[in-house]
């Protein structure tokens, strides 16, 4: 065989073999939607609420095994709380609704390699969030620092509520895995202050951050 017959036959090989490996390569990267259930507060001494997110994300396998993955994600989730207090003898309620554009960016860690039939993972990260709208609801009587009265239903990121529009906090939770189907729950704790303890009316702390715990299904693509 002379060199141009060889020079032939490995570029046959390669490309006959050059799906296989695009098919391997795409295998890594698994791309995902997801939606599910979370209750939120505001890490105080009021109520919470249940609400909604929806979103997607991919997982990014690491190293040769497969066992470590990055986990990104876009959701659109519901936050927010309820703080019940009395005024002038009569008990009064405030509904706050925060929605967010959440960028959440999970460490996964399993005992199987990521893309294995049936696995279960922990996962811990960060998440990312700002605030993109949400009204707050009232009773009627409620005043803000004593001056300011609380609308029908004034914006929470608006000049009434002064809700803080941008947060971030930590992530702990874990997922089950079983074909292209998942489970995941996962524990949203914010570290930064997201609203004023004036309005919230916490009296245990002065600080009202993000909470969260949210229940998710997904399916991958």
């Amino acid at each position: 065989m002379n060199l141009r017959q060889r020079i032939i036959t490995m570029a046959a090989v390669s490309i006959t073999l050059l799906p296989t490996h695009a098919q391997e390569t795409a295998r890594r990267i698994i791309p995902f939607v997801t939606a599910g259930y979370n209750y939120s507060h505001f890490c105080v001494n009021i109520d919470g609420r249940s609400s909604f997110n929806a979103g997607g994300g991919a997982v990014f396998p690491m190293f040769k095994r497969g066992l470590v993955g990055v986990r990104p994600q876009l959701l659109y989730i519901q936050k927010g709380a309820r703080s019940h207090f009395e005024v002038y003898k009569k008990e009064r309620t405030v509904k706050f609704d925060a929605n967010y554009l959440e960028l959440p960016i999970d460490l996964v860690l399993s005992g199987k390699p990521l893309a294995t039939r049936f696995n279960v993972s922990a996962l811990c990260g960060l998440y990312f969030a700002y605030g993109i709208g949400g009204k707050t609801t009232a009773s009627d009587g409620i005043y803000i620092y004593n001056r300011y009265h609380v609308g029908d239903e004034p914006s929470t990121f608006g000049d009434e509520m002064n809700g803080r529009r941008v947060d971030w906090g930590i992530r702990l939770g874990a997922m089950a895995r079983l074909d292209r189907f998942f489970l995941t729950i996962v524990g949203d704790l914010g570290v930064k202050r997201v609203m004023d303890s004036r309005i919230t009316r916490s009296e245990w702390d002065d600080s009202p951050m993000n909470a969260a715990i949210l229940l998710n299904v997904g399916y991958e693509l």
